[in-house]
């Protein structure tokens, strides 16, 4: 099998119709092997205002109430996820939309409070990568919406990056090779982060050490980073943060402009 490149999609991608389809038209006239993996949180914020559920944030991370829960299993699995799903098979390209509650993909178990309780978040325990590489093989594309099952019939919501590196490094310590392309509303990196012409093409721990330090990286792009360089050290060939449209199904192609995980 070709390299298996992950995809995750967020940001405002998902609310944009023409540039969603012009990224899923370059899924359907590929015959590469490609997962996707979503998010949705702009999407589900929208739902939580219209049904008067707070939405609370903690440096980035969503505290996720039970309330919250019934939102992003309705906003994430359910019209994000089938909306990108049934998009692809009706291009011509068999898509199959899950969330890791599918097929026992992924099961975890919940977050244990510490100085912040998360709420209805999970942390992942087991990764069982034979549906995905199976449907690989039948050519189709797994839709990942980022849910996981708590093992007793519940899910849980996990942040959608930690999904997508997680199943880059579950199929790269099983042999395949793997790209893992994190994608935002930004092109990269940033050391000013209002200026485009400051992105960082390439990034070592020790540089991300240094900018968390000054306070050039914060909020939603530590965890993003965490789990890119956990990844990274996991053995994952290439891991990249960029923005949706810098997205190319030929692995030879880097995405450009981006920020390389080193």
């Amino acid at each position: 099998m070709n390299t298996i490149q992950i995809w995750k999609l967020g940001g405002k991608i998902l609310e944009d119709a023409s540039t969603l389809d012009e990224l899923l038209k370059k899924v359907s006239d590929s015959k590469d092997p490609i997962i996707l993996v979503h998010g949705g949180g702009i999407i589900a914020n929208q739902l939580a205002a219209k049904l008067g559920e707070p939405v609370v944030m903690h440096q980035g991370r969503r505290i996720t109430t039970p309330g919250m829960l019934e939102i992003a299993i309705m906003s994430y699995a359910g019209k994000i996820n089938k909306s990108i799903s049934t998009a692809l098979s009706s291009m011509g390209r068999p898509s199959l939309g899950l969330c890791g509650g599918d097929l026992n993909i992924i099961t975890g178990h919940k977050r244990v409070a510490a100085d912040v309780d998360f709420g209805m978040v999970g942390d992942i325990d087991n990764v069982n990568i034979t549906p995905l590489t199976q449907a690989l093989d039948m050519g189709w594309v797994p839709v990942i919406a980022p849910l996981i099952g708590d093992g007793e019939g519940g899910l849980l919501n996990t942040n959608a990056d930690t999904i997508a590196c997680r199943l880059g490094t579950e199929l790269q310590m099983a042999g395949f090779a793997t790209q893992i392309c994190l994608t935002m509303d930004l092109e990269g990196v940033r050391m000013v982060p209002s200026d485009e012409s400051t992105l960082v093409p390439k990034i070592d721990r020790d540089r991300y050490d240094d900018m968390k330090k000054a306070q050039i990286v914060s909020g939603g792009m530590l965890p993003k980073l965490d789990m890119a360089f956990s990844a990274k050290t996991m053995g994952v060939s290439r891991v990249f943060i960029c923005h949706p449209k810098a997205l190319s199904t030929d692995t030879s192609l880097l995405p450009k402009p981006a920020t390389e995980i080193i």
